[in-house]
């Protein structure tokens, strides 16, 4: 179930010369031995954009700037299905205790990634693009939770987190970010399958999770805040 729906962000081109990414930013977005599709390595490029500049407060014209002719959606929806979830302990970015369970238990719609805030591609663009579905759900007074854990706890403290948030201009209590133990933050990346080894190989995945009680959806690739919004209705729609 793809919603329709193309992108074509106007952001600094992925080549050399005044105005656009470094040299070596490009070919760790553009290079090695598998080239991406067009549309995949544009969503590449602005990540990498937002986190070369510093500009991330520029997301709203990254993400909802235009919208033009890619003729295939760059993302797909499927069910997560998921055993069991493990109760592990969490810290947020206000380093408060708490535990996966506790950040879980909303009957509002959840939205759920993986993140880790020294990821210069994929981590801001998604980041960017669940912000701006949150201000789009905020003018339309729809109530909504997301919850951010990072997959580099070592590495990501509370600070970081919350300065990473900011970046994008996250605010308030229903948008957390969280870190831990990563021996404990392994298992929820395990149970929701998007642990691959390693922090540079995870899987653009968001996952949403409609009521307390109803099932995950896997949305992997690269939607955009407008797709994130038809999937959102999609399941929000009586059967």
């Amino acid at each position: 179930m793809n919603a329709p729906g193309g992108f074509a962000p106007a952001m600094p081109r992925c080549d050399a010369g005044e105005g656009t990414l470094p040299r070596a930013q490009v070919a760790a977005v553009q290079g090695g031995a598998h080239a991406l599709p067009i549309r995949r390595r544009r969503w590449l490029c602005i990540g990498a954009s937002l986190a070369a500049t510093g500009a991330c407060a520029a997301w709203p014209a990254a993400v909802q700037a235009q919208s033009a002719g890619s003729a295939e959606p760059d993302y797909r929806v499927s069910r997560q299905e998921v055993a069991s979830l493990p109760d592990v302990g969490l810290v947020t970015m206000q380093r408060r205790r708490t535990t996966l369970a506790r950040e879980l238990d909303t009957d509002d719609p959840l939205w759920l990634n993986f993140v880790f805030t020294t990821c210069s591609t994929t981590c801001s663009m998604q980041t960017a693009v669940l912000a701006a579905l949150q201000d789009r759900l905020r003018r339309e007074a729809r109530r909504a939770r997301f919850l951010s854990l990072t997959i580099d706890p070592d590495g990501d403290t509370p600070e970081q987190l919350s300065a990473f948030a900011a970046r994008f201009g996250i605010q308030g209590p229903a948008w957390q970010f969280c870190t831990g133990r990563f021996e404990d933050l392994l298992l929820p990346q395990r149970a929701f399958d998007v642990y691959r080894g390693s922090k540079a190989a995870h899987p653009p995945v968001v996952l949403l999770r409609a009521s307390r009680r109803a099932p995950w959806w896997r949305i992997a690739g690269f939607p955009t805040p407008e797709n994130l919004h038809a999937v959102l209705t999609t399941q929000l729609r009586p059967a």
